[in-house]
């Protein structure tokens, strides 16, 4: 979406728990390497966020699903990661 005129790009709660739930569909398809793709994406989000705040591309509540969604993922081993864990699924809802 963009918001006035500003041509960088923003992205909302909704882009943010379609990002993960793209990131669970492609899990499923074996396709791991655009899985990584979709946890790129949202670290790039946190770092801009932590980093460089003139360059933010979302709004709290999307930074505080990435925050989440990001702390979960790194201490969740990749077996148990599902989307049915109750953390994703409050995250998503």
């Amino acid at each position: 979406m963009y918001e006035d005129e500003d041509s960088r790009i923003r992205w909302d709660a909704t882009d943010i728990k379609m990002a993960i739930k793209r990131y669970f569909h492609k899990l499923d398809r074996s396709d791991f390497a655009d899985a990584d793709l979709e946890i790129e994406f949202m670290r790039s989000i946190h770092r801009e966020w932590s980093y460089n705040p003139l360059m933010r591309r979302t709004d709290p509540e999307g930074m505080a699903i990435i925050d989440d969604f990001l702390k979960w993922f790194d201490a969740t081993p990749f077996e148990d990661r599902s989307i049915n864990d109750f953390t994703v699924r409050r995250l998503v809802r």
